[in-house]
């Protein structure tokens, strides 16, 4: 071949190499456009399963479809040659073409947000198609996404659920949260057996719960073909059983008596115990600062409203919240209002951090001198830091006040309560939430040191780690966490006969 042909041989490849990626480009639509991926943290119905990729174009958020049909429970096809995409569920289908700005739920037909892309012979729809309501009422799921925390949450649609339980003394209670339009009928099977069916009701999940506290044996909660339903297996026959409901959110609430005769004494008449729930951090103290931009002093404080909510249903208690909102206030001005208040109880909420993103779990604190372990005595001086914003020395001496004096004589009083208190509530958390459990400890809390009853520090888990953070980001997991909180205090009040 000549020097002339050879020439004109390879510009003409040249000329067909960049005609072929033109015609990819606009075939493709967008792939040619600049962007980012990054991994986003999705969690399913209060559970961390992970990450999926993530595409950016500009303010364009876009998901691999692969890793759609994996979280939604479908199966995911492209066809790069014929620009079909499909995502196939049990029931239905969605059906897309990368030509097309409209695609197919089921029989419906939906206006995508933005045009499909494609890069790297991969897929990716537009995130913004997943939240709309076709799509959710396609798969029973409702999904969000919030920017500042870049989090992705999924919710399986439901109207009945989650059922929580607590036990006192001559009772034990059942609560099942209700839709608005739900109803529910009741059938006893046998004397040790009883039904609750809610028409047209849709759970989350179906679980088994085991109370085993000599009165109810077993909750099971199953979902059926057109109900939901609720059994209650008990370890012997109930002296009664009442069915009431509460609002806001709307709850079926079942008290089993035990055989043995009521308490004369009512609830007027009790005793009020005093509860203080203490939100950590707030306003200039932010606390820890972790993955998905989450916010210690507002996790803590969503947390702290909710347990506070569910022990002021409780005729026998009376609770006081250290901060109800976003405002900073004093270690040291915190156990002075629960003295004040008189508290019988404190209970400090907290999350955790560390420089080791692998840390995870959950523990709970009492007050010692000498820190339980290491990790202990990280903790504390990491939640003694807030002095600093008082313009106090976290270590070395510290001129005290005179209550912080007597604190110290009177704390060995409350100690072993307080051991106690932790060690119920520990056990409750475990059973409710999947959260890694690192156990009972004890170190120097400045929080905890002036407060005259016992006083708990709870680090709910680590806001640096990617699940756990998930998790804390998750309103259906805090309500669990809350659940546990809330019965281990109840164990707790059960165990010293302040309940009836």
């Amino acid at each position: 071949m000549s020097c002339k042909s050879q020439v004109a041989s390879r510009k003409s490849y040249h000329l067909s190499l960049v005609t072929l990626l033109l015609v990819t480009c606009h075939l493709s639509l967008v792939t040619c456009s600049w962007g980012a991926i990054e991994d986003i943290p999705v969690v399913v119905s209060g559970k961390y399963i992970g990450t999926i990729d993530m595409y950016s174009v500009g303010k364009e958020l876009y998901l691999d479809v692969e890793d759609v049909g994996k979280v939604y429970g479908g199966q995911s096809y492209w066809y790069p040659v014929s620009g079909r995409i499909l995502i196939r569920f049990k029931r239905e289908s969605v059906k897309f073409m990368i030509s097309s700005d409209k695609t197919m739920v089921g029989s419906a037909e939906v206006k995508l947000p933005y045009p499909i892309l494609i890069r790297a012979n991969k897929a990716f729809i537009p995130l913004d198609f997943f939240l709309t309501r076709a799509f959710a009422e396609l798969v029973d799921m409702d999904t969000s996404f919030d920017p500042g925390t870049r989090l992705i949450s999924i919710e399986k649609r439901s109207n009945v659920g989650p059922i929580q339980h607590f036990s006192y003394a001559d009772h034990t209670r059942v609560v099942v949260e209700m839709g608005s339009a739900l109803s529910f009928q009741s059938s006893e099977k046998g004397q040790t057996r009883i039904g609750f069916v809610f028409p047209n009701g849709q759970v989350d999940w179906t679980e088994e719960v085991r109370i085993q506290d000599g009165l109810v044996n077993t909750l099971s909660f199953v979902q059926e073909r057109g109900h939901a339903r609720l059994v209650v297996s008990l370890e012997q026959k109930p002296l009664r059983v009442a069915k009431s409901e509460l609002g806001n959110p709307r709850r079926l609430v079942v008290d089993f008596f035990r055989s043995q005769s009521p308490s004369t004494v009512s609830s007027s008449q009790l005793l009020k115990r005093r509860i203080v729930v203490d939100p950590g951090h707030g306003g200039k103290d932010s606390g820890a600062v972790g993955r998905y931009r989450l916010v210690e002093k507002e996790v803590a404080l969503w947390v702290a409203k909710e347990l506070a909510k569910l022990l002021q249903e409780e005729d026998q208690f009376e609770v006081l919240l250290t901060r109800d909102s976003d405002k900073f206030i004093p270690l040291s001005d915190r156990s002075q209002m629960s003295n004040e208040f008189k508290a019988d109880v404190f209970i400090s909420v907290h999350c955790n951090a560390h420089k080791d993103k692998r840390e995870q779990g959950f523990e709970i604190y009492y007050l010692s001198e000498k820190p339980s372990d290491p990790s202990a005595e990280s903790v504390a001086q990491y939640e003694n830091a807030s002095l600093e914003f008082e313009g106090k020395a976290v270590d070395g001496e510290k001129a005290e006040t005179t209550a912080h004096l007597l604190g110290l004589l009177a704390r060995n009083e409350f100690i072993n309560e307080a051991g106690h208190l932790s060690a119920l509530m520990a056990k409750e958390v475990k059973r409710r939430t999947d959260l890694p459990y690192r156990g009972v400890k004890q170190a120097g809390f400045y929080v905890l040191s002036g407060t005259y009853a016992p006083a708990v520090l709870v680090e709910m888990g680590f806001l640096t780690n990617a699940g756990d953070a998930a998790k804390l980001s998750n309103r259906s997991f805090r309500k669990k966490l809350v659940s546990g909180l809330y019965a281990g205090i109840l164990a707790y009040a059960k165990n010293k006969e302040w309940l009836e």
